[in-house]
């Protein structure tokens, strides 16, 4: 398409398009969402506007984000909206979790098993921005959330965010939003080390709590009727991160205490995750529209679906599921958590252990568990394919590219992929059926995904009658 014609999208607001890419004016000096709310110009000059795949090709271009839609707050993960190879996605998932804070590009090609110059070469040519670029950008948008959320002090903020010095944070900041940090502290900032997730008047909590209370691994999690605690390792970085709800202010509040603030965003992000709360649902509603399947949004709020925390301990109790009951799964993570698990303070009540990150059963209480060969090599294999970046548990993958990897691993059946798909890395696409969707739905993901959600849950009402 040409240029005016990404142009007419925008102007429209076409929700079909949001997410798929970003428009920027030089005039204005911003790119903005495609739903954006503030008005476009009426004649775009020629060569003012440039059509962005992304926020980081918006930041490379000198411009700022709208102040009116903020894409650069909208998005929970680095994306690039681009075909790139497993090498450079690995990459973009360390980088994500902050590799680059503590290493450098050569390290990170070394543990990717490639030269530094060929990964060089890959973000070049697939992602049009450099990997430390792309690390400082992906900074930058982190700091600004802290900023406007939190009363952090700025140096926390400064080091949470992956920065090496206060000195480093400052300029970047300036470089990216043209602007000082002090510029996006709130006149009602918000309590300190608390971040804040929107949800919706239509946002059931205590519903999502009573789904995720069946895999409750004592010790590592503890949830009651009106509260989420649990303990987390990320990338050596461990923690505790504790979710109640303010209904008055639709939202949840989000606590994380741990030593090192660098996993703050990562723990954030993955709590949106856990209680569904990532995909614009405004968006999806609009598409999908309320006359849909027999005017079933006129009366029902968009069906939400809580995963796991942690994927590594969802694929765990998936491959215990393929031949075992959910009671027998559950036994086997809750003892091996007991017998395994690094035990830490209990800041929290009845939250006193971290999961262990790999499983290997010792010979002295295997016995305990009555696990299978057959099961224990699956694991295994499982695990060795993420430690060879065969495949690997992260977000910022498409579900037919996370199927299509771990299908080659001997023993692994559809459901049990589907299940780490979905409950595990929030991918709703798990959940399509292509041939019960309305034709009329989109074919974004996000679009057939939730209408398959709303097909499945008149099939379950339609069921319980």
């Amino acid at each position: 398409m040409k240029v005016l014609d990404w142009f007419n999208i925008r102007r429209n607001r076409d929700p079909h398009y949001e997410g798929k890419f970003l428009i920027g004016s030089y005039k204005m000096g911003i790119f903005c969402n495609v739903t954006c709310p503030r008005t476009p110009p009426k004649d775009p000059e020629d060569g003012d506007l440039v059509i962005l795949r992304n926020i980081y090709e918006g930041f490379a271009c000198g411009l700022v984000p709208c102040e009116d839609c903020e894409p650069d707050m909208c998005s929970d993960q680095i994306r690039l909206n681009r075909q790139v190879s497993p090498i450079v996605m690995h990459a973009i998932v360390l980088i994500e979790n902050g590799y680059l804070d503590q290493h450098t590009i050569k390290e990170m090609a070394e543990h990717l098993k490639v030269s530094e110059r060929y990964l060089r070469k890959l973000f070049s040519e697939e992602a049009g921005i450099s990997p430390s670029m792309l690390a400082t950008y992906h900074r930058g948008t982190i700091a600004k959330k802290f900023l406007s959320e939190t009363t952090m002090p700025v140096t926390d903020i400064a080091y949470a965010s992956g920065f090496g010095s206060l000195r480093q944070f400052n300029q970047v900041i300036r470089d990216m939003y043209h602007a000082p940090p002090s510029s996006f502290r709130k006149k009602d900032p918000r309590a300190d080390s608390v971040l804040y997730a929107e949800t919706g008047p239509d946002f059931d909590f205590r519903a999502c709590l009573r789904e995720l209370k069946q895999y409750e691994i004592p010790g590592v999690m503890r949830i009651t009727e009106d509260s989420y605690a649990g303990t987390f390792k990320i990338n050596g970085m461990c923690g505790y991160v504790e979710v109640h709800q303010e209904e008055d202010e639709n939202r949840l509040c989000i606590t994380i205490s741990a030593e090192d603030k660098r996993c703050y965003i990562s723990v954030y992000y993955r709590i949106l995750r856990v209680f569904d709360l990532i995909t614009n649902r405004d968006v999806v509603r609009e598409v999908i529209g309320e006359e849909s399947y027999g005017g079933y949004l006129k009366h029902h709020a968009l069906p939400r679906v809580p995963v796991w925390f942690d994927a590594y301990e969802c694929m765990l109790y998936a491959v215990l599921r393929q031949t075992r009951t959910h009671e027998e799964g559950m036994r086997i993570l809750s003892l091996y958590a007991e017998k395994a698990g690094q035990q830490v303070p209990a800041t929290v009540p009845g939250v006193n252990r971290i999961f262990p990150d790999s499983f290997d059963p010792d010979a002295g209480f295997r016995a305990e568990f009555a696990i299978t060969n057959e099961e224990l090599d699956l694991i295994r294999r499982i695990e060795t394919a993420i430690g060879e970046y065969q495949i690997y548990l992260a977000y910022n993958q498409r579900y037919d590219e996370f199927c299509r990897s771990i299908r080659e691993i001997p023993g692994i059946r559809d459901r049990t992929m589907n299940y780490i798909a979905m409950y595990g890395l929030a991918m709703t696409e798990s959940f399509c059926e292509e041939d019960e969707i309305n034709q009329e739905i989109d074919s974004s993901d996000d679009y057939r995904s939730y209408a398959a959600m709303i097909l499945k849950d008149i099939r379950n009402s339609q069921m319980r009658e």
